[in-house]
């Protein structure tokens, strides 16, 4: 990130630059700074705000500033370290981005923002953080400068090699010691071919996660195809240039080769795209794909395929001063938490990514400004030397580590925990392909499976806890629009049948009844069909030949106590006349029909309220803000199956289906909060099928 600007601030006061009383050059901006910091020093009383200062006009005078004075260099490493992509970093300085920058004083930390108006900084913005303290001597190098440097590669070496000698417990999380089908192997700088692993000795090898993007057309011109398809593999079978792949895979292929690995496995290389009986072969084998890596390369720093992975690391460009001090103090740029950047990318909104990572026991996460490792038993951060013990962990402040899922699959402990944990994540993510929901997730899947050898996969639920799974609840209806968005094939008990990007939350704190049992489940022959047609050698393993059929399966058969939704009394009124006074939601007011049955509907929410006279009322939430309006058409006709203690599905008959006396229901929603002991007093036992 280059710029031409020297006339464009040499006149502005805010930038002139003079060394202070220890001989570090300081700009006038920065002694605005320095005079917020002393002013609070003398004058602040404990809980007052001082005003913002604004010390620069804009990030570009920033970066001007950053040529002589040591005290900028510092506030534009903070603001560059907080970028979570080279997208973003660069829009730093773009001239359409630009507003001013205010240094702010919060409970006592010293903080900058770019914001346009300074009584706007409560909204939030691009802020960021800077350490202050009595830190004399700190050592404050920079890293090198383009991640493909040799010292990188170096330590990149010693934090794998480390692992896989040191580290007994990570090498105890892979599936075993099977080669994924294809790997690239790199023969140089510009050439790599395609090789079958199938009867090869195991090969050491790195999988890449990283975000595909669009690579239909640039302009309004088609590109040529990057992918492996039918047409191209024998060719690929032989030595073919690296520039055939996308900038991204390009650039790990060579740092890869840097680091001295000669495989790697890159989705859109090893599985022919255009071959619909391999590609779900091959995404059956994710769990070893993964697992079985040498390591995992995420690359959070860039949002699409076509981007380059190596280039200069802005943050490091500029020296900072060894003992840089504002105001008598030390002054250093604060590093986010890893989990923070990858929060703010891309990335971590596709849904693929979640199993790649939860299924690798050693991951390296590239960000544009520096290196992050992680393993089941270490997590470093690249960073120089002497800072290192000091400022490692808060590289990785508040962050779940990655592999506590690959843990519990070991040892047991807590697993269908950090199953719903997952499943809340995964519901949040973006697919481009909305038949993906389930082997995108598929390889967790597999890994929970082989851990519980007597469990059954449902669609995305599981058997031995299907009384709790079902209690899933959407954070907010998915809207009318979204109706469409409905997943075909997948049954309306399931949470994967939600339109993708719609949240959902799994029940917690969960207390069983007596009353409920599965009593089995039902896939459709044609599902069974395209198992059988899959290569052979993906059905070896029985956890995932298991969870590909769990993956299929249509309707479970279950029997509970079952009872209409109203009394026949009930009476329908608007959700204000029971809203409590004071707008707090989930407060209702009953004064009025204390002694009376009603049920009112919240459109706006997707919310249905039923009260029954002198009872507790008991709030439902829909999956769809369409089902709303529909349900008080047929409101009569909905029914409620208990599930446990505190929750029961709100259900509506769909008849029949032959050679079966159960009569078959649809999911609406389910009940919000503890359910009441008694509603389901005299209430018939029944056998049902949820489809």
């Amino acid at each position: 990130m280059a710029f031409s600007f020297r006339n464009e601030f040499s006149r502005d006061g805010l930038c002139a630059v003079r060394k202070d009383m220890d001989r570090q050059p300081k700009c006038n901006g920065c002694r605005r700074v320095e005079s917020l910091i002393r002013y609070c020093e003398r004058y602040l009383t404990a809980g007052s705000k001082p005003k913002p200062v604004l010390f620069h006009n804009s990030y570009r005078e920033l970066e001007f500033c950053a040529e002589k004075c040591s005290t900028c260099r510092v506030i534009r490493r903070g603001f560059l370290l907080n970028q979570a992509t080279f997208t973003q970093a660069e829009m730093l300085g773009l001239r359409e981005h630009q507003v001013p920058l205010w240094a702010t004083i919060e409970d006592g930390k010293l903080g900058a923002s770019l914001q346009k108006h300074a009584d706007s900084l409560v909204l939030g913005g691009n802020r960021i953080d800077l350490q202050m303290g009595s830190f004399g001597g700190i050592d404050e190098r920079s890293l090198p400068a383009i991640a493909s440097d040799n010292s990188v590669c170096a330590e990149i070496r010693t934090w794998a090699r480390g692992c896989q000698t040191s580290h007994p417990d990570c090498g105890n999380l892979n599936w075993s010691r099977r080669n994924p089908t294809r790997l690239i192997c790199i023969l140089s700088d510009s050439l790599v071919q395609i090789v079958e692993t199938r009867h090869m000795e195991f090969l050491e090898y790195v999988s890449l996660s990283y975000c595909w993007g669009s690579n239909q057309e640039i302009g309004n011109k088609p590109i040529p195809e990057t992918r492996t398809v039918r047409a191209n593999i024998a060719q690929r079978r032989r030595p073919f240039p690296i520039t055939d792949l996308r900038r991204t895979i390009q650039d790990v292929i060579r740092f890869i080769k840097g680091v001295g690995i000669q495989f790697v496995w890159i989705d859109s290389v090893c599985i022919i795209q255009d071959s619909a009986e391999d590609w779900a072969t091959e995404a059956s084998l994710m769990a070893g794909v993964y697992s079985n890596a040498h390591f995992t390369l995420c690359s959070v720093a860039v949002e699409n395929a076509d981007t380059a992975l190596i280039r200069p690391r802005e943050a490091w460009k500029h020296p900072i001063e060894p003992n840089c001090q504002l105001a008598g103090q030390h002054l250093s740029a604060v590093s986010p938490p890893l989990h923070e950047l990858k929060r703010q990318a891309p990335y971590s909104a596709r849904a693929w990514i979640l199993q790649e990572e939860k299924l690798s026991p050693r991951i390296l996460y590239w960000t544009p400004q520096r290196m992050y490792w992680s393993c089941a038993t270490q997590r470093s951060v690249e960073c120089a030397q002497f800072q290192m013990q000091r400022r490692q962990p808060d590289a990785f402040n508040d962050y779940n580590p990655t592999q506590a899922f690959l843990r519990a699959s070991r040892d047991g402990t807590d697993l269908h925990l950090h199953w719903k944990d997952l499943v809340e994540d995964y519901t949040k993510r973006l697919l481009t392909k909305s038949s993906d929901r389930f082997p995108a997730l598929s390889g967790v899947a597999a890994k929970y499976q082989l851990a519980r050898s007597d469990d059954e996969y449902l669609a995305g639920l599981w058997r031995r806890t299907i009384d709790e799974d079902l209690a899933w609840r959407v954070e907010s209806p998915a809207p009318p629009n979204r109706l469409r968005g409905r997943i075909e094939g997948i049954p309306s008990w399931s949470w994967a049948s939600l339109p993708v990007a719609t949240p959902a939350n799994m029940s917690r704190n969960w207390i069983p009844c007596d009353s409920f049992v599965f009593m089995g489940s039902q896939i459709p022959d044609q599902r069974l069909d395209i198992l059988q047609k899959m290569d052979a050698s993906a059905l070896t393993d029985q956890s995932t030949h298991k969870v590909q059929k769990g993956a299929g399966i249509t309707s479970i058969k279950v029997r509970s106590r079952m009872r209409p939704l109203l009394r026949a009394s009930s009476e329908r009124r608007p959700w204000s006349d029971v809203k409590s006074r004071d707008g707090r939601d989930g407060k209702f007011e009953f004064a009025r029909f204390v002694d009376r049955n009603i049920h009112c509907v919240e459109p706006d929410k997707g919310l249905l309220l039923l009260y029954e006279s002198q009872r507790q009322e008991i709030v439902y939430q829909l999956d769809y803000l369409s089902d709303t309006s529909e349900v008080l058409s047929r409101i009569n006709q909905l029914e409620c199956i208990e599930l446990g203690r505190q929750a029961m599905l709100l259900v509506e008959s769909c008849g029949y289906v032959a050679n079966d006396s159960a009569k078959s229901y649809r999911r609406l929603g389910v009940s919000l909060g503890p359910a009441r002991s008694d509603f389901f007093n005299n209430a018939p036992i029944e056998t049902c099928n949820l489809i």
